[in-house]
């Protein structure tokens, strides 16, 4: 199957190729269910799909408007396959394919009320939330092209997330400015353990 994903290339069309790709896709997702796939044979192949889809939606980069409008349709519509029911990582994966049209205003509207229905979703186990965070990271991306000051107002939000502190203490050693101890005193909806553990690293900084 391998052999026959490589040979996926132009000469098909891009929604052609996406289509491709996707049935690809779903045949090695569902081969999971019942498949040994101890050795991560079928794991690669899946990885090889998201991978050969995230191609084909950078390669569209250049297309019409329309073009990319109608891949990225067709990609969105991919997200909310059952094919990824118990496998919210892959989702995710998508979901993030999807920002290669997040410079389109549509696009990029269409792609937050996905997140947003996503983290609503979410469960609260340790595996959730670890696909949370990601897909946290993905909304601060979004917001980033819309508000540098909303983005950074959302890092804080979900300064308890691993991602965002390291953000937020990165940002403050680019700027060589003070550490911004009233906002991480805050720490949005975060415990006092995290809030306090992101001070002492800002603070770690200033001295």
């Amino acid at each position: 199957m391998l052999n026959l994903l490589e040979s996926i290339d132009d000469s098909h069309g891009a929604v052609l190729s996406l289509e491709m790709t996707s049935a690809m896709l779903e045949e090695s997702m569902e081969a999971l269910q019942y498949a040994d796939d101890s050795g991560g044979e079928i794991g690669m192949l899946i990885q090889e799909c998201l991978g050969k889809i995230a191609q084909l939606a950078n390669e569209c980069r250049e297309d019409s408007e329309t073009a990319r409008l109608f891949f990225f349709e067709r990609l969105l519509a991919l997200s909310d396959s059952g094919m990824f029911d118990g496998w919210d990582s892959n989702r995710t994966d998508v979901l993030e394919i999807c920002m290669a049209f997040a410079d389109l205003p549509g696009p990029r509207e269409r792609l937050k009320n996905k997140l947003e229905e996503q983290l609503e979703d979410g469960a609260d186990d340790g595996y959730a939330q670890y696909n949370r965070e990601s897909l946290l990271q993905l909304m601060h991306r979004l917001l980033l092209l819309d508000s540098e000051e909303e983005a950074e107002r959302f890092a804080y939000e979900h300064i308890q997330y691993p991602s965002f502190r390291e953000l937020i203490i990165d940002r403050f050693m680019e700027s060589g400015g003070h550490a911004p101890r009233d906002r991480i005193g805050r720490g949005g909806r975060t415990g006092g353990s995290d809030v306090a553990g992101t001070r002492r690293q800002v603070e770690a900084h200033q001295v």
